[in-house]
């Protein structure tokens, strides 16, 4: 039996707040995103840092193994920025500050044995205090 005249509504399309909800969850996922990315270039900055810190260490080893008898009389000693010169340690220094973004200056301590190489710096980006300590045997 068909019954003339009745009409079935079927919905076609979207709504205007259904759009609008669909955008906003897009919105927010979409700025959570870019979070992530803000935080992610953060964090490899602060490892580009720490990389080069540790590639000024080596290099501070490079220094004692190419003179090896001033390296035994204990002349690679830095306290206070300040070094001896003439063994390649100011360069040194200001390479080291170049690497840490900042003016650190790194400690150099000798025990009669081992070298203790002491570099700290602060990440204006991670809002963090970093610190390296490496200990070397000419």
């Amino acid at each position: 039996m068909v019954i003339r005249g009745s009409r079935r509504c079927y919905q076609e399309g979207m709504t205007l707040v259904e759009i609008m909800v669909a955008v906003l969850v897009l919105a927010i996922g979409l700025l959570a995103v870019a979070g992530l990315q803000a935080s992610s270039l953060r964090s490899t900055y602060a490892s580009l840092e720490r990389s080069l810190v540790m590639v000024q260490m080596e290099n501070f080893s490079e220094l004692i193994r190419a003179n090896p008898e001033d390296a035994r009389d204990g002349d690679f000693v830095v306290a206070n920025c300040e070094a001896a010169n003439g063994l390649g340690l100011q360069q040194w220094i200001e390479d080291v500050q170049n690497a840490a973004r900042s003016q650190v200056c790194p400690e150099v301590t000798w025990s009669g044995e081992i070298y203790t190489v002491s570099i700290g710096w602060a990440d204006e980006r991670t809002e963090s205090e970093n610190a390296m300590t490496m200990r070397i045997m000419p």
